[in-house]
């Protein structure tokens, strides 16, 4: 019976191959009646083992990444004893002392200007001062419109009202101070009426003067407002004055 010359296993006769280690038989050992004693003579010869080829490694490509999309972070080693935390901080540091000298000084700057008011012009009342006696008010200081009073009930207003593209025109109007104090301006108030008596709006304008004590001012026409829906008359009457200084 054959035997592998290389594991000395037993062998049918008709392998090509060892079943026990796979070294190749050959072929005048398989057929020859005493391949026994034939393989022993034949020195066994080693087959070295296949070897895969390596496969060729491809060169890395850097990955392309689409518009909109940022690469994957890479670590950065610190690159020095202060970190990211301390800049941060000393950057706040900084503003609070910043804004803090700021305030300061807008603090004191304010504190100044407003300790010591300043004096007031010459020739002019101070403020808190009762006016003259006669209804004006002291020299140098605005007067103040009078809504009531003989001031007031001493001035008249006449004019002749009519509606003009949808608006409440004046014609023919002039204001009389019948009072003993010239007048620098008027308020007149024109009221409109329905024809059941009811006020349906209310209208005010400025009458500049001055107007002299017992003087008359004519006026160019002019309109007060829009005509309010039902209106059937208007009222107008002087209801504010205010003396000349």
């Amino acid at each position: 019976m054959a035997v592998c010359s290389h594991c000395g296993a037993q062998l049918q006769g008709d392998e090509r191959f060892c079943v026990a280690c796979g070294t190749a038989i050959p072929a005048t050992i398989a057929s020859t009646p005493n391949a026994g004693a034939v393989a022993a003579a034949v020195p066994a010869v080693p087959v070295p083992p296949v070897l895969a080829a390596p496969l060729p490694v491809a060169a890395v490509q850097p990955m392309a990444f689409p518009s909109g999309y940022a690469a994957a972070p890479v670590p950065v080693a610190a690159g020095g004893p202060e970190t990211a935390a301390n800049h941060t901080g000393k950057m706040w540091m900084w503003i609070v002392i910043f804004a803090i000298l700021v305030g300061g000084y807008y603090y004191s700057k304010n504190k100044q200007a407003t300790a010591t008011p300043p004096a007031a012009p010459a020739g002019t009342a101070p403020q808190g001062a009762p006016a003259q006696p006669g209804g004006t008010a002291p020299q140098g200081t605005p007067a103040q419109p009078v809504t009531s009073g003989a001031l007031l009930q001493e001035q008249s207003f006449a004019g002749h009202w009519r509606a003009i593209y949808g608006f409440v025109g004046l014609t023919n109007t002039s204001w009389t101070n019948n009072s003993n104090v010239v007048m620098q301006s008027a308020t007149l108030e024109c009221d409109q009426y329905s024809a059941n008596g009811t006020k349906l709006s209310q209208m005010q304008t400025t009458l500049n003067g001055p107007v002299q004590p017992g003087r008359t001012a004519t006026f160019n026409p002019f309109q007060m407002g829009s005509v309010s829906t039902y209106m059937s008359r208007v009222n107008c009457f002087i209801v504010a004055v205010t003396p000349a200084n």
